[in-house]
């Protein structure tokens, strides 16, 4: 397994987990309340998985070593991607508010970023990486995500994570997780959300004139 395969696991089990948020902020529209506590639960986990783990794993390891390979710290995507890292916790933030309209904006505005944020990062950020990171470089950042984890304890594994979602979707009695892909409609359109963003600048240019190294990855 590759980091990049690590990163886009998780993003399967952080976007579970933006379904079942989703439905929450529906059930909230509708004055439907939820169950005692469960809405401080799923902030844990946000917290905890999406950020203290996974964000953790990029700015701590990723984003840095493509950067030293010469990807552009500012400017492209990794820049991008640490704003929007600070934009996603700033909306976990505002979600812990009192009142229900603040809390449900908050939700809608954090899932709407946090799935094309994951776009981003599947469509774009992923390959650039696969692309120009050597085989020495990859397996160092394997290492890295282990201590990563490690230091978060069991609750970063992707196993007790998926099972937290489950919990909480069957709480609410939505329907069981279901294994696809990560490609379909979304995939289409990280070009253009990219272009929207205003990302694809100079400084980019630079970014996909980086050549693939060729290399072997171990599983």
């Amino acid at each position: 397994m590759t980091p990049t395969d690590v990163l886009r696991e998780e993003h399967r089990v952080i976007l579970r987990a933006l379904e079942v948020l989703d439905s929450a902020a529906d059930r909230l529209v509708r004055a439907e309340g939820l169950p005692d506590g469960w809405w401080e639960r799923l902030i844990g986990w946000l917290r905890a998985f999406a950020d203290l783990n996974h964000h953790a794993r990029e700015e701590r390891s990723l984003f840095p070593a493509l950067v030293k390979a010469g990807v552009p710290s500012e400017g492209g995507p990794v820049g991008v991607m640490l704003a929007e890292h600070v934009e996603g916790r700033a909306l976990i933030q505002a979600m812990q508010a009192e009142g229900t309209p603040r809390r449900v904006e908050a939700a809608r505005a954090y899932v709407r970023l946090l799935r094309d944020h994951i776009d981003k990062e599947n469509g774009v950020l992923f390959p650039l990486a696969e692309a120009v990171l050597e085989e020495r470089a990859q397996q160092a950042l394997l290492h890295d995500f282990e201590t990563v984890e490690a230091e978060q304890g069991p609750d970063a594994s992707i196993e007790r994570a998926e099972a937290v979602v489950e919990r909480l979707r069957s709480a609410l009695g939505g329907p069981a997780a279901t294994v696809h892909g990560l490609g379909g409609h979304r995939a289409e359109v990280v070009v253009d959300v990219f272009n929207a963003l205003n990302l694809l600048n100079s400084e980019w240019g630079a970014v996909r004139s980086l050549r693939p190294r060729q290399r072997t990855v171990t599983a």
